[in-house]
């Protein structure tokens, strides 16, 4: 499958994704409770639960996907795939290895991915307190960032996937969200015990503080991919889609998930 194809499947898959989410999805804190969704869960999760339905949903499209994490007991698992051979507890794993149904290279993973979901607004519907270290993921190559800009440098040395890609998904608000979100039944879920938590009015107060400009990361999306050039790596055309109509959370109903396949240099040919 080329790459667009793989990324519209992802986006439609989302809903039921964020449908499927439970407690044990999403982020554990001594203070803090989440309502289960696509938004509220990080990547390693989504990833496992969207290949899932997907290998569900389509079995034909994934052919003897093994859904498993990497290791000596699974050394075919699709998901972490080691950046050194064989060598699973150091050295990184990038997010995804899949082959699909019309993939020509015979006894190669097709196609290795690594994702970043970039995040803004939080579960109560106020910034979040990731919201610069978001703008540091698109566009940090420092490795202790672990940032997408970062995986787009890395992920030319991965010793395995004929072909390789990068993935980002990220929600998009503005005051048709806030809307949306007065009259969803969790709107009002308390976060932290006995703390009133409107997030319709949150989001409200934030889009204000952003003079209601609506909240996109695909305008930075520019700046990511100039600094990739500058830094030699050499980037397919952009692949884009779009997911909406997510039920279970009351501000993280929409957005965009954008990707690029990341090219071998004149000098790694």
């Amino acid at each position: 499958m080329e790459l667009q194809e793989i990324l519209e499947r992802i986006s439609s898959l989302f809903p039921e994704v964020d449908e499927s989410m439970t407690r044990e999805d999403v982020p554990v804190t001594g203070r803090w409770t989440y309502i289960p969704s696509l938004g509220s869960a990080n990547e390693t999760v989504v990833v496992r639960r969207t290949v899932e339905l997907w290998a569900a949903n389509h079995q034909n499209e994934l052919p003897g996907i093994i859904i498993q994490r990497a290791g000596r007991a699974y050394p075919d698992g699709c998901l972490e795939r080691p950046y050194v051979s064989g060598i699973y507890n150091r050295g990184g794993r990038a997010d995804l290895g899949i082959t699909t149904h019309s993939s020509t290279f015979q006894n190669e993973i097709e196609w290795i991915i690594e994702f970043k979901k970039f995040e803004t607004v939080g579960d109560s519907g106020g910034k979040n307190q990731s919201q610069e270290a978001a703008i540091a993921k698109l566009l940090s190559p420092w490795p202790m960032t672990h940032g997408i800009l970062y995986d787009a440098l890395r992920i030319r040395s991965h010793p395995e996937g004929a072909r390789k890609a990068i993935i980002m998904y990220g929600f998009s608000y503005d005051n048709d969200v806030v809307h949306h979100a007065e009259n969803h039944q969790r709107n009002e879920d308390e976060m932290e015990a006995g703390r009133a938590c409107n997030r319709s009015e949150n989001l409200r107060n934030l889009m204000q503080s952003n003079n209601n400009i609506p909240i996109n990361f695909l305008e930075l999306i520019p700046d990511f991919e100039r600094s990739c050039a500058v830094r030699g790596v050499s980037l397919g055309e952009r692949c884009q889609s779009q997911f909406q109509h997510l039920p279970s959370h009351p501000i993280h109903i929409r957005g965009d998930i954008v990707a690029w396949e990341v090219l071998e240099t004149e000098d790694e040919v």
